[in-house]
């Protein structure tokens, strides 16, 4: 009898850590067999479109639709110019009156000059404008990467570069590389050289000038929070303006950068071969469970589940 309470007592104890250890086991299982993968943007826009079939009477592969996409891509980009013009003018007044210098200016035919209330509610906007411009920019952004799949389904594959450079020059580093000329290759000191130095250009003249945008925004919040020129206007527009602008900058880069998902192929395959081969479904998922399965009955069977 006392064996049997102390084989139960134990088994109370050990319960937990064998759940636990099962759950890791569960884990790294389904890791295996649904794997996380790294995608862009531009990745998943180009996997995703790669797998569409046009029916008959489809426009959407025809220069037509290019020229559709890219005037929308120019209506989106000017309207980013346009807010981020009055954007900057706003900015440059902000900070000359941190620096205490007095300013006078005019913007769409109102005059702008230091009052009391004046920096809060150009700071605002200023926060509020780089918020639809971090918006803008990824509809943008979304657009040229469908205008680049559609140049690659187009033209034939030695024009994808000539068309590229046309519809997208501000993103080709200067370097062409030919296609049918394959005698004529540059060498690959020239390769790297363009591609360090373009690298380097962008570091120093991007990185600096965002880092400097966002000290400023922050002393120039940090010191309306500091020295209010309303009790709980002035500190609660502060406190906005510091974390929009932070929350902007993540969401503005989250879209450039590889970003994780994970792959479920291994259900769309079973789903297939369920439709079209039964005993090829039957391995597939006898395969892929059956350390799993075994696992669950070792457990029911030691009394764990």
């Amino acid at each position: 009898m006392l064996s049997n309470i102390w084989s139960k007592l134990t088994h109370h104890i050990r319960r937990p850590f064998v759940l636990t250890a099962f759950r890791w086991r569960e884990y790294k299982r389904n890791k295996r067999l649904f794997p996380i993968v790294y995608v862009s943007t531009a990745g998943l826009i180009k996997n995703d479109l790669d797998y569409y079939e046009p029916v008959e009477g489809d426009l959407f592969l025809t220069e037509k639709t290019l020229i559709d996409f890219t005037s929308a891509s120019d209506r989106v980009f000017d309207r980013i110019n346009k807010s981020a013009r009055i954007t900057f003018a706003i900015y440059i007044f902000l900070v000359a009156q941190y620096v205490s210098i007095n300013l006078e200016f005019t913007i769409l035919g109102f005059s702008i000059k230091a009052a009391p209330g004046v920096t809060e509610i150009l700071l605002l906007y200023v926060t509020i404008s780089l918020m639809l411009i971090a918006i803008w920019d990824r509809n943008h952004f979304l657009i040229n990467e469908i205008r680049k799949f559609l140049i690659s389904k187009i033209y034939p594959e030695e024009l994808h570069t000539p068309y590229l450079i046309r519809h997208f020059p501000s993103e080709q580093a200067g370097l062409y590389m030919p296609f049918n000329a394959i005698h004529l290759l540059p060498k690959r000191t020239t390769s790297r050289i363009a591609t360090i130095a373009l690298i380097l250009i962008l570091i120093v003249v991007i990185v600096p000038l965002l880092l400097g945008y966002m000290l400023t925004v922050f002393f120039i919040a940090y010191d309306m929070i500091q020295r209010p020129s309303f009790p709980f206007w002035s500190p609660a527009v502060g406190v906005y303006a510091i974390v929009i602008h932070a929350l902007t900058v993540v969401y503005f880069f989250a879209y450039r950068i590889w970003l994780p998902y994970t792959d479920f192929t291994l259900l769309h395959t079973l789903e297939l071969a369920k439709q079209w081969n039964p005993q090829e479904y039957a391995r597939i998922r006898t395969a892929s469970y059956q350390e799993s399965v075994a696992d669950r009955q070792d457990l029911r069977r030691r009394g764990y589940l």
